[in-house]
């Protein structure tokens, strides 16, 4: 892929990247995501981070775990 379209005045996620970019390969992200400014990249690392540590942080059995406790 020759080109990919990132968010303008917003954070770039992940998420954000793929949606702008529906045609193009995870390979072709990943491509690009190297070559993206190191401020960019840190961002959406921080922003994978963060949504990874809420995701963990919820109390047992709030994820319907029946394991979890009641």
């Amino acid at each position: 892929m020759d080109e990919i379209t990132i968010p303008v005045n917003e954070p770039i996620t992940f998420d954000r990247l793929r949606e702008l970019n529906p045609r193009a390969t995870v390979d072709d992200l990943a491509d690009a995501f190297g070559h993206l400014p190191p401020q960019l990249r840190e961002q959406a690392w921080e922003h994978l981070r963060l949504r990874v540590a809420l995701e963990n942080w919820t109390e047992p059995g709030e994820r319907g775990d029946p394991e979890a406790g009641p």
